[in-house]
């Protein structure tokens, strides 16, 4: 492969890794809007290929003002919506997650067994009911300390949501820095490979490497909390005027 070509690869590849561990803090909202754009513009372009047909528009010259309108409103929809929908989404998955993990440490392993028969039974689709109906009854969450556990569970659960809600951002910002560091873990070997073998040598060589993950997320995290510490401060006055 040319070594130009390799070089300027990895380089790519790293500026990448750099900005979103660096600046995750920053790019959180604009890459859920630019993701929203993205997946709007391909439900309208998807409305345009295959409903516009179906619903009698036949030709290309009928069908290419709707599609241009359709893709054109769908991105802006899916830019503005995306992030509303995905604080919902954060709020869920925050629920069940602390409520899940809740009932695992408190009731062991027993309920992690119905769970998982639940959730891998063939019927599960086709007859739901019949399913969690099974579960239910199952002795291990008849107990009177289980349906105490729920309890807690759910209370641990609705926490665990709010917190989600409201530090959704933040949440994305780390998932960004994560994924910066997943790239950076994968460039640094690849540099390393480059400066000690030669460019040839970095071919079919990408791996992830898990240690250098780890040191990039810890220097991404520990970069933005200096550089944005007091609006990461609940009690400071920016983070008051930002959740606002």
């Amino acid at each position: 492969m040319n070594e130009a070509l390799v070089f300027g690869s990895v380089g790519v590849l790293s500026i990448v890794g750099v900005a979103l561990t660096c600046f995750g803090f920053e790019l959180a909202k604009p890459l859920l809007r630019f993701a929203g754009l993205i997946a709007g513009a391909v439900v309208g372009a998807g409305v345009g290929v295959f409903l516009l047909p179906a619903a009698g528009f036949a030709s290309i010259s009928q069908q290419l003002p709707f599609a241009v309108v359709a893709v054109v409103f769908g991105a802006a929809f899916g830019s503005t919506q995306l992030p509303a929908l995905g604080r919902v989404a954060a709020t869920v998955v925050g629920f069940v997650v602390t409520a899940g993990a809740t009932l695992v440490v408190l009731t062991g392993e027993r309920v992690i067994g119905v769970g998982i028969a639940t959730l891998s039974d063939s019927r599960l689709l086709s007859e739901p009911g019949v399913v969690l109906d099974s579960a239910a009854t199952d002795p291990a969450v008849q107990t009177a300390t289980f349906q105490h556990v729920s309890l807690i569970a759910v209370a641990v659960g609705l926490v665990g949501s709010a917190l989600a809600f409201r530090y959704y951002t933040d949440i994305i910002s780390v998932a960004v820095t994560g994924a910066g560091a997943t790239i950076l873990g994968i460039a640094i070997p690849l540099w390393i490979v480059v400066l000690q073998d030669g460019a040839s040598a970095a071919t079919g060589a990408a791996t992830v490497s898990p240690p250098w993950v780890v040191l990039a997320f810890a220097a991404g995290l520990a970069i933005q909390l200096y550089r944005h510490f007091e609006a990461l401060d609940p009690r400071s006055g920016d983070a008051l005027v930002s959740s606002a």
